[in-house]
């Protein structure tokens, strides 16, 4: 999976919502091979009042085994 494109997580009051979606696809001469599927959760989470009632996307980063961020 691609973390920049196959991964959404979402905050929206005090419920935080992962979604993801792959697809793959492989085709040769005489055979073709078509992977997809789709989950999602949603978990509430307890928040001290706050006057923001607004949803807000997380940005979900691929990192490497030693846990810092790949390089581009």
């Amino acid at each position: 999976m691609d973390p920049d494109k196959d991964i959404q997580i979402t905050v929206e009051g005090d419920t935080l919502t992962v979604s993801a979606e792959h697809t793959e696809s492989k085709e040769e001469k005489d055979h073709s091979e078509f992977r997809y599927g789709s989950s999602q959760k949603a978990v509430r989470v307890p928040m001290p009042a706050a006057p923001e009632k607004s949803r807000r996307s997380i940005p979900v980063k691929r990192t490497t085994a030693d846990g810092k961020g790949e390089s581009s």
